[in-house]
């Protein structure tokens, strides 16, 4: 396998349901009012959120078939509701490496082990 290339979007809509079965209603998730005066332009996705729907991303291409030995994420900038993300996945001795990236620029790294 190669690097592959792939987009994604979290919505306003996924965060805050996200907010609702999580338990996790910080303000800087559901209120554009709070995340405003955060210094955030909206509302932010959950990291978990967006890791998850990379995971269900990795499973639907095929590049995850079975569960992890071990995972680690930085979560470098926030990611805004609605924003255009881009994914890059490349394998490593131990799994596969991750880049998500926003308007901003890096916004999680990581590492997924088999």
């Amino acid at each position: 396998m190669t690097e592959q290339l792939f987009t994604m979007e979290v919505t306003e809509a996924e965060i805050h349901a996200y907010a609702v079965i999580s338990g996790d209603d910080n303000p800087i998730h559901v209120d554009k009012g709070a995340a405003m005066a955060a210094g955030l332009s909206t509302t932010c996705a959950h990291g978990m959120l967006v890791t998850g729907k990379l995971f269900a991303l990795l499973q639907n291409e095929r590049l995850l078939s079975t569960i992890p030995r071990r995972t680690k994420f930085n979560y470098v900038n926030p990611i805004s509701a609605n924003e255009h993300l881009e994914i890059q996945v490349w394998p490593d001795d131990a799994g596969l490496k991750v880049k998500i990236s926003n308007e901003v620029g890096l916004a999680i790294k990581g590492t997924i082990e088999f």
